[in-house]
């Protein structure tokens, strides 16, 4: 195990078939995009995974490295990024994300699996922290009219998503049913809930990614959604709905929290972890300066994934005599 890298395992065959599922995962969010706005958002994803495609292969160059684009890790950064996206961001927006995420948060630690943090998120939280507007201004989704593809002309017509409604205490405007079927104000990926959920169960399934993590994540941010409501004089029930199935975050609780590179490796500490990773997410949404900012919450979790990793194994060691059912995660 000492020459091999994360996400552990035996050879690089199983890193590549867990990329190609994750990345069916995602394109399922995409079609549904595309059949709601018609062909921007394909063209956003586009030029983010071109340009993860194309720093990753410089990258491998100016190292004098074997080419890595074919392992699939960074389609999937640039995927990502790209479902993070409103329809109507710049297509600039994401193609910077992209790149800062292949070029700082991945090639420097030593690219394929040795990355600290989650180069989806570091991206995503770049363009958040620099070009908010950009990030956050979305179309309305009620319209039914596909976008342009080029510019878009002045009078177009946007809307505030469900979370900026939240915190701005003015309710949600949208129904149940809305919500089941991506009619929400959202990024390209994170809208259509029952697809999300379908991806969750089928990366659960392959073992791709760890539910010991997304339902701590979930259950912790619907405590805090019931303890804390947000949106004026609106029922508990709907500003549950509303928090869980707004901005993106189940698309982090199933894509990016779960990202083995960076996350704990042990049954104790995923859960500790995904725990931990709901309340930080809710506790940005309240009191951050963004509507959404599970990007920051990504990116300070997988700072602490290992400390947590070797405390719950220690703890677990503790309370298993030899410690004989945890592998150390050193």
């Amino acid at each position: 195990m000492a020459n091999t890298y994360a996400p552990w395992t035996r050879t690089q065959n199983r890193t590549g078939r867990m990329m190609l599922e994750v990345e069916i995962a995602l394109l399922a969010q995409l079609v549904f995009s595309v059949f709601s706005y018609g062909w921007r958002p394909a063209l956003v994803t586009l030029f983010s995974v071109l340009s993860a495609l194309f720093c990753e292969m410089v990258a491998n160059a100016v190292r004098h490295q074997p080419p890595t684009v074919f392992d699939g890790t960074a389609l999937v950064t640039g995927t990502m990024i790209g479902l993070l996206m409103s329809p109507i961001t710049p297509y600039w927006v994401p193609v910077l994300a992209s790149a800062f995420a292949i070029i700082v948060a991945k090639v420097p630690f030593g690219g394929v699996g040795r990355n600290p943090f989650n180069p989806a998120a570091a991206g995503v939280a770049l363009v958040t922290q620099c070009f908010p507007t950009r990030v956050f201004t979305y179309p309305d989704a009620a319209a039914g009219t596909w976008l342009p593809l080029g510019a878009l002309p002045e009078n177009f017509i946007t809307r505030l998503s469900p979370t900026a409604e939240l915190a701005a205490g003015t309710g949600t405007s949208f129904q149940f049913s809305d919500v089941m079927w991506g009619e929400i104000t959202g990024p390209i990926g994170a809208v259509a809930i029952l697809v999300l959920i379908a991806a969750a169960v089928f990366l659960f399934l392959r073992n791709t990614a760890s539910p010991y993590i997304t339902l701590p994540y979930v259950t912790a941010c619907a405590v805090m959604a019931l303890l804390f409501p947000r949106g004026g004089d609106i029922h508990p029930l709907h500003s549950l709905v509303a928090e869980l199935c707004s901005g993106y975050l189940l698309f982090a609780g199933v894509f990016m929290f779960t990202d083995p590179v960076t996350s704990p490796r042990n049954k104790p500490a995923r859960i500790v972890y995904g725990a931990i990773a709901g309340i930080l997410v809710m506790l940005l949404r309240h009191f951050g300066r963004f509507e959404e900012g599970a990007c920051f919450a990504v990116l300070f979790m997988n700072a602490f994934a290992a400390p947590i990793d070797r405390a719950c194994w220690r703890l677990m060691r503790r309370w298993h005599k030899g410690g004989k059912r945890y592998g150390n995660p050193e």
